[in-house]
């Protein structure tokens, strides 16, 4: 059964679109089309983007604790061969583009969630797939959901955490302790250069 990544409102596919019609148009074309082209076959359908916060992970929050933030939209030019993605940013009924991706980027997570969505399919332990950030130690991740909660799956493709390394599939229940060590390593850091700039304002 394949994974659901859900569907996204109008309002953030139609600020897709626009966006696609009004960067990715060949300079030859003096016509904007109505219609971007985010709906060919080879590329992924939107995902949905959720941000979990330091404070939630130190305090040992699920992942199912994120916010979903945003919509990742995935598609081809008008005139181009080369896919480009966008996230958009749900902001009630005013939707924006929050920020931009070339076709590398997009290549890459394109391919990322073709091979864990045939991969993880095929079990019934997972129903759905998107994507997460855990700034600044995870930029990027795909979350595949499982059934339940001990069976989420978080697969790095930005990560300042060592033992998460990019290119791997980790348990959350098992990364999460990893996340927490960093997350306070990152806290107590911030803490003593703000300790340490406060002395030397008062010097």
């Amino acid at each position: 059964m394949p994974l659901s990544s859900g569907s996204p409102p109008s309002h953030s596919s139609k600020v897709f679109r626009e966006w696609v019609a009004r960067h990715h148009t060949a300079a030859k074309t003096k016509r904007v089309p109505k219609q971007g082209y985010p709906n060919k076959v080879s590329t992924p359908a939107p995902q949905r983007v959720f941000v979990l916060t330091i404070p939630q992970v130190i305090a040992g929050e699920g992942i199912r604790n994120a916010r979903r933030v945003a919509w990742r939209h995935f598609g081809f030019g008008p005139a181009s061969k080369k896919t480009v993605s966008a996230e958009i940013l749900i902001a009630g009924k005013s939707h924006r583009v929050a920020r931009t991706y070339g076709s590398k980027p997009t290549s890459i997570i394109s391919r990322t969630l073709a091979v864990l969505t045939r991969k993880h399919s095929r079990s019934k332990r997972y129903d759905g797939i998107s994507l997460i950030k855990i700034p600044p130690l995870l930029g990027l991740a795909v979350w595949v959901r499982g059934r339940n909660t001990k069976e989420d799956l978080i697969f790095p493709l930005q990560s300042a955490v060592p033992e998460l390394q990019t290119g791997t599939t980790h348990k959350y229940v098992d990364a999460l302790p990893l996340l927490q060590r960093s997350a306070k390593a990152l806290v107590a850091q911030s803490l003593a250069l703000n300790a340490k700039l406060g002395m030397g304002r008062a010097e």
